[in-house]
């Protein structure tokens, strides 16, 4: 289990360039929040009422519905029960990130990527989109929206 949590390690290089020259890492994920902001506090009160209806922090709901993605946050949810189930030893840390990069790539995937000793986020976009998120996440916090 221990191979398995990192620290939150951000956009990777792949993912930050996507959107213009960078750099990676946490800084380069909270460069692109930035952008988000306008979207993330129109989402964000709809966000906070599916994180509480389901013990998710709300603001990697926000994350996903500010590109758009507004039933992300029911798949999110079924995601979260399925990664729940298949790891009930996990931390619920553990749990919502799996979920997160479930989201992006598939349970499937998931569970390969558990089953070949790998992080939950190979196979997402860039091999970082939970960790992308989560950072992203984190600096809305400290923006205190």
């Amino acid at each position: 289990m221990e191979d398995f949590w990192r620290e939150i390690t951000g956009a990777s290089r792949a993912t930050a360039n996507q959107h213009g020259p960078l750099y990676s890492g946490v800084a380069a994920s909270e460069k692109l929040a930035e952008t988000d902001l306008g979207r993330r506090r129109r989402d964000f009160p709809a966000a906070e009422r599916v994180g509480a209806r389901h013990s998710f922090d709300p603001d990697p709901i926000a994350r996903i519905m500010s590109d758009g993605h507004h039933r992300g946050a029911k798949i999110l949810k079924g995601y979260i029960r399925e990664m729940e189930e298949k790891y009930p030893n996990w931390s619920k840390e553990e749990q919502q990130r799996a979920a997160l990069a479930a989201y992006n790539q598939g349970p499937g995937n998931v569970r390969r990527a558990v089953d070949e000793g790998r992080d939950v986020d190979h196979y997402t976009t860039g091999q970082d989109y939970s960790n992308d998120v989560l950072a992203r996440a984190q600096y809305y916090r400290r923006q205190e929206i």
